[in-house]
């Protein structure tokens, strides 16, 4: 009770300092409950006993008026009394002033106090909640699951999940292993297993391939949303690392003949009974008039020179469908980046694609054929990889 009168005493004193000339009692002491509740929904209940102690220190500051009140009939009674009575209440006013400083520093000393323990409190050392995942039954459930002899899952469900052949994923996972320390099985403190390379980029895929969340993976893979966070980072670092040169790289000029000249692997095919070998290329009007690319007719007029623009139009796959390629194998570049980093939204729209072009390079035609697992059609999945391969 005492620590309770100590702050209303200070916060009724802060509320008399900041009293305007019209403010009555009442306003006064609404100001004092404002700076005592702080922000805070904390009330005021002692109001009766704060009355008590303010009358009584009105009372001693007072008692000279009272003794200095009697009668008497002589001049020199009434001076007599007078000075009797500004005697009295001098000595009662140091009093009052003495006890509501000893309150005001009993006050601030308690609120030195609380905010003392606040900060030892806040920085004590924290007890972190150990979780036993068992690493290695994860590592080990991981392995039956994909990698073992004898898998569960087969090669083509292996594909589907993973969006690239199982010998694609493994040297991703030997090149990671044998160039970042982070890609190292190793062992705790108490020499028990911790996470395994291939559990780590198992983690990391899962996240780009279907767009999960961090703690998703948790209950299968063993691993905790931070560590999948810094997995997926890690990963994406070192796919960019290894593999930019080869598969994100300007054209050279190599490149560009086959593009410009047609020479590009031999494609044999009939228009009208006509057969043709030279392969060639759906564009619009931005770009130069080579054999090998093919523009539409603008403005056509004549029935043919309509339906070949429709055709042509309707066949005709630009970066839009190239990017509508990666958001079907990878998820994650679909759901919403608010809460992305920047430079975390770089390196995976980055080692997406370059995930893209190394799955593309090692499956060829099979690519193609078998995404209509990602929910696009065998048709337009084969120009697709036509044309954004190259661009890319």
């Amino acid at each position: 009770m005492n620590k309770i009168l100590s702050k209303w005493i200070g916060a009724y004193e802060a509320a008399r300092r900041l009293q305007a000339s019209r403010w009555s009692e009442n306003d006064v002491l609404a100001k004092a409950h404002e700076i005592y509740a702080l922000g805070k929904n904390v009330q005021f209940t002692l109001m009766a006993e704060w009355q008590a102690l303010r009358d009584q220190l009105r009372y001693s500051s007072q008692l000279g008026g009272s003794i200095g009140s009697g009668s008497s009939g002589s001049k020199r009674s009434h001076e007599s009394d007078a000075c009797g009575s500004n005697s009295v209440g001098s000595s009662a006013r140091p009093m009052a002033y003495k006890l509501r400083r000893e309150i005001e520093e009993t006050y601030i000393l308690n609120r030195f106090r609380e905010c003392r323990q606040k900060i030892l409190e806040y920085n004590a050392p924290r007890t972190r909640k150990y979780l036993n995942r068992d690493h290695a039954a994860a590592n080990q459930r991981l392995i039956d699951d994909y990698f073992a002899n004898e898998p569960t899952y087969d090669d083509p469900m292996f594909r589907r999940r993973y969006r690239m052949q199982k010998h694609v994923f493994l040297q991703i996972v030997k090149d990671l292993s044998s160039s970042d320390d982070y890609f190292t099985q190793r062992v705790d403190a108490a020499n028990k297993e911790g996470i395994s390379p291939l559990a780590k980029c198992n983690t990391a895929m899962r996240m780009l391939a279907y767009g999960m969340t961090a703690d998703a993976v948790d209950e299968y893979i063993r691993i905790g949303g931070t560590t999948t966070l810094e997995c997926l980072r890690r990963f994406c670092k070192g796919i960019i690392r290894l593999y930019e040169q080869v598969y994100l790289r300007a054209p050279t000029q190599d490149d560009l003949q086959k593009l410009l000249h047609g020479n590009a692997p031999s494609v044999n095919f009939f228009v009208n009974q006509r057969p043709y070998n030279m392969p060639y290329y759906l564009d619009d009007g931005i770009y130069p008039s080579y054999p090998t690319f093919i523009k539409s007719i603008r403005l056509p007029q004549s029935e043919p020179d309509k339906l070949f623009a429709k055709y042509q139009e309707g066949y005709r796959k630009v970066i839009e469908r190239a990017f509508g390629v990666l958001q079907a194998r990878f998820k994650i570049i679909r759901e919403p980046a608010h809460l992305w980093d920047i430079a975390d939204l770089g390196i995976i729209m980055r080692s997406c694609i370059i995930l893209h072009n190394m799955t593309v390079e090692d499956g060829g035609d099979s690519y193609a054929q078998r995404w209509t697992n990602f929910e696009q059609s065998e048709e337009s999945a084969t120009i697709l990889y036509r044309v954004c391969y190259p661009l890319l």
